[in-house]
């Protein structure tokens, strides 16, 4: 994560919080805290929630069961939130060294219409940040043209 600029860094630390949760875990035992054990902070999901203008999801491309968990994180944080499909990327992050396929992972319909970007970041650190970026001027664009237009309905 050194590599990384702040400002990816404050947002991928926020992202271990929202890590998957398939199923409520009770009755037993906690190992050590791992960002697969998030279950304890679902009930802060709606302060995460509220007034999101988007949601980034980066799972582990080289885990085929990362793809039935996004779908969740997507219905949760997107679908249900009233979020456009463009407000939302998805980042496959291949570790280094994993040799990961950056084909096309197989998603579901509503996943496969969003922006999806392949990381690597010891190959191409470059291109994941110019993705990113890419994606929160469109987030702060549609932000700001949502405004105007309330703006404009107060006026007239």
């Amino acid at each position: 994560m050194e590599n990384l600029p702040d400002l990816c860094k404050n947002w991928l630390h926020k992202i271990k919080i929202k890590t998957k949760c398939p199923a409520r875990v009770q009755d037993a035992p906690t190992p050590a805290p791992t960002p697969f054990l998030c279950c304890r902070f679902e009930s802060c999901w709606p302060a995460l929630m509220k007034d999101a203008h988007g949601v980034v999801i980066v799972f582990n491309a080289d885990m085929p069961s990362h793809l039935k968990e996004i779908e969740m994180w997507y219905s949760c944080f997107v679908h249900q939130q009233l979020l456009q499909d463009t407000q939302c990327l998805l980042i496959a992050h291949h570790k280094p060294g994993s040799g990961g396929d950056t084909g096309s992972p197989t998603l579901s319909p509503p996943l496969s219409k969003l922006k999806l970007v392949h990381s690597n970041l010891e190959e191409d650190p470059e291109e994941i940040r110019m993705e990113f970026t890419k994606y929160l001027k469109s987030v702060v664009n549609s932000v700001s043209e949502s405004r105007d237009r309330e703006e404009m309905l107060i006026i007239t």
